[in-house]
C-alpha cells in the first residue's frame, strides 16, 4: 500500500540467470533476519554473492555477527554522502574470515558479480536503503 519497495524483492529469476534478491535490511535487526532467510535458502543454490554496502552510522561490528558465513561477499559503497566506505567494510569482513572482494560504484558492483554469477547462483544485494535504491 505505501509503495515501498526492496523488502525481499525478487527482481531477476529465471532458468539460464542468476536470481537476484534485494533487501533494505539497514540495521543488525534487519541482517539477522536476512541473513536467517539466506541460511535457509542457501542449499538452493550452488553460490549465494551478496552484495553489501552500509550506512555511516550503522553498527559494523554488530552487523557482522549477523551475516551468513556461506556466501562470497562484495563490499560496495552508494553514491550517498551518508555512506560507510567500502574499504572499510571489506577490510572489516576480510579481518572476520569472510570471503570478501569491494568494488564501487553499487552498480559496477552488481553487474560485474552478476558477470560471475553462473544461472544456478544467488545475487543478494542489501544492507542499505541507498544500495538497494541504486539497483531498483
Amino acid at each position: 500500500m505505501t509503495g515501498l519497495r526492496g523488502r525481499w524483492e525478487t527482481i531477476q529469476h529465471g532458468p539460464d540467470i542468476p536470481d537476484v534478491i534485494c533487501d533494505t535490511g539497514h540495521n543488525a535487526h534487519g541482517i539477522k533476519w536476512v541473513g536467517e532467510q539466506i541460511d535457509r535458502i542457501s542449499c538452493d543454490y550452488e553460490t549465494v554473492w551478496f552484495i553489501l554496502g552500509l550506512s555511516n552510522d550503522k553498527n559494523l561490528s554488530e552487523i557482522i555477527r549477523y551475516l551468513p558465513r556461506n556466501v562470497r561477499y562484495v563490499a560496495t559503497q552508494a553514491s550517498s554522502a551518508r555512506a560507510k566506505d567500502a574499504v572499510e567494510i571489506a577490510n572489516a569482513l576480510t579481518d572476520e574470515g569472510f570471503n570478501c572482494s569491494m568494488e564501487r560504484p553499487v552498480s559496477q558492483a552488481y553487474l560485474n558479480t552478476l558477470g560471475k554469477a553462473g544461472p544456478k547462483d544467488l545475487v543478494f544485494v542489501g544492507g542499505s536503503n541507498f544500495v538497494v535504491a541504486e539497483i531498483l
